[in-house]
């Protein structure tokens, strides 16, 4: 099975709850995974992993959550030819006329380091708590594409 390292950006905790249930999905789909808090994290890392998963809350008007901004900066300046990414962003489309920007910076971000993007970004409106099972479902498709089961 995969190595799949999760980095994520949080500062509510929306964001961890979210990947906490999708690294549920993938261990019980027998892959490795290792989760990473962003500002604890270094892209140097990510050549030994077989996926990277990539999720980030938008803050302000469609921007990136500040310690994820900060991994970003240095993620974008490296080359991953042909790695495998996924991605999840989190957002507000009642309180935000742009909602879920960090989708837009996620994407081009794996584009610009050469990274392949295995499924859609899983987009993420409102409050997270109670819908795990969205999180596990998507976290279960991951798994299977990873494992080449589409």
């Amino acid at each position: 099975m995969a190595k799949v390292l999760i980095v994520y950006g949080t500062t509510s905790g929306n964001t961890e709850w979210v990947v906490t249930n999708v690294s549920k999905s993938l261990t019980a789909g027998g892959h490795e995974v290792t989760t990473e808090r962003c500002e604890m994290s270094e892209p140097s890392s990510i050549p030994n992993y077989d996926v990277i998963l990539l999720a980030c809350p938008t803050y302000n008007v469609g921007k990136l959550q500040e310690n994820f901004d900060e991994y970003y900066k240095k993620f974008i300046t490296n080359k991953f030819d042909g790695k495998k990414f996924a991605c999840i962003a989190l957002g507000d489309s009642k309180l935000y006329d742009i909602f879920g920007g960090s989708k837009d910076f996620l994407e081009k971000g794996v584009k610009a380091v050469g990274g392949i993007q295995i499924l859609p970004t899983l987009m993420i409106d409102g409050m997270v708590y109670g819908r795990e099972t969205e999180w596990e479902t998507w976290g279960t498709a991951l798994g299977k594409v990873i494992n080449g089961n589409t």
